[in-house]
């Protein structure tokens, strides 16, 4: 599979954030990419038709606990007042009402909460 721009030059900044040796930083974003990763998934299911509202239902208090492990993590660390965080509160302030046809926007705003939670790292981190 060839990989796009985009995720090469996400794979970069990954590996420069992880190579800083701080284990915070670096869980932080192991859990972001995990969070990141399940909604990638669960949109083209919804594209296919295998997640219907019956199944969406079942999976939001799973995704919130998903959302809220990471910002629990980064309070824990002292890392939410990174912007991202701030983000992905107020997504799980609106998940759980709402439904399947919302998946691909909320997966967008979970990739984009991603990266401003990348970009502050790597500001604050590789001066």
């Amino acid at each position: 599979m060839t990989k796009s721009e985009h995720e090469k030059q996400e794979e970069a900044q990954w590996e420069k954030l992880f190579a800083v040796g701080n284990s915070d930083v670096s869980m932080l974003m192991m859990f972001v990419q995990k969070l990141c990763a399940v909604f990638h998934v669960f949109d083209p299911a919804s594209d296919l038709g295998v997640l219907n509202e019956s199944k969406w239902n079942e999976l939001k208090p799973l995704l919130y606990a998903r959302i809220f492990h990471v910002i629990d993590w980064a309070e824990n660390v002292e890392l939410s007042h990174l912007e991202g965080i701030g983000r992905l509160e107020h997504i799980a302030s609106r998940l759980m009402k709402s439904e399947v046809s919302s998946l691909k926007d909320i997966t967008e705003e979970i990739h984009q909460a991603n990266h401003a939670i990348n970009d502050q790292l790597e500001r604050e981190y590789l001066k």
